[in-house]
């Protein structure tokens, strides 16, 4: 195993605002988060945070992921105002002889989030904890066939009005690509 511990990063930056006749109403955000790994032998261990600020939550397409390393499946953790912050450990087998399997725990929670009275109103919380195990395909006609397992426990303290629910969820998911 290495001595080092080489440091994996990466920056975003979201402006967003409305334009045109804005018949989906008001957009104007600004978001920054940032992620940093320090990776050592088969282990990666993050740390993430991301500000959120402005008039509304930050815009992205309903039924799509949101562009922000805060990826969540039972929330956006994108909230007017919102200030979050991750932990996440990542740890690959191939010093076990498992090459192709990997697990992922990550925790994160989002403070000072604004949201209409109705919803809840100011200073909501949100914390989910997630878990992940990865396993692709090497050889054979799957191959690149991934069959994740992932669950997540999410909480908030929004109003039962709200979108986003406590929750605690399991799911299977395969993913296969292949070239025509």
């Amino acid at each position: 195993t290495s001595s080092e511990l080489p440091v994996l990063g990466k920056v975003q930056l979201y402006r967003t605002l409305d334009s045109g006749a804005a018949q989906a109403g008001k957009i104007d955000n600004f978001t920054v988060g940032s992620i940093w790994g320090w990776k050592y032998g088969a282990n990666t261990f993050s740390l993430g945070g991301m500000l959120s600020q402005g008039d509304t939550a930050l815009a992205y397409l309903s039924g799509g992921d949101t562009p922000m390393f805060v990826d969540n499946m039972s929330s956006d953790f994108v909230n007017k105002n919102e200030r979050v912050w991750s932990v996440r450990y990542d740890r690959h087998f191939a010093d076990f002889n498992l090459s192709n399997l990997n697990i992922m725990l990550r925790y994160k929670k989002g403070t000072n989030i604004e949201l209409p009275e109705a919803l809840g109103g100011n200073n909501l919380k949100e914390r989910s904890l997630d878990s992940e195990i990865r396993y692709q395909v090497a050889s054979g006609v799957f191959k690149s066939l991934n069959i994740r397992l992932r669950n997540t426990i999410y909480r908030n303290n929004f109003a039962s009005s709200a979108h986003f629910k406590d929750a605690n969820e399991s799911r299977v998911n395969l993913d296969y690509s292949w070239t025509f």
